[in-house]
């Protein structure tokens, strides 16, 4: 599998707010193995229905108009390497 430099930051929000995976899982409606999968980084669930299912539940959860930019960071492979 090809190492994508977006990875997912949902994990801060959940703390963040006190929302236990469990309740994102419930509220998005989306398997628990994708939601810790979210919750631990791994973008192997990267697409646009999970996104919107996730932005939709946390914009419910929390009262708060969540971004993209609020679930997803972009790490350029370059500057890993560069460290």
């Amino acid at each position: 599998m090809q190492n994508v430099p977006v990875h997912w930051t949902v994990k801060p929000v959940l703390e963040r707010h006190g929302i236990t995976p469990y309740r994102l899982m419930k509220e998005s409606q989306l398997a628990q193995g994708t939601i810790y999968r979210l919750v631990n980084g791994d973008t192997r669930s990267l697409n646009a229905d999970t996104l919107d299912k996730v932005m939709s539940a946390l914009r419910r959860l929390t009262g708060e108009n969540i971004q993209i930019a609020d679930l997803l960071v972009y790490q350029d492979p370059e500057e890993e390497h560069a460290s």
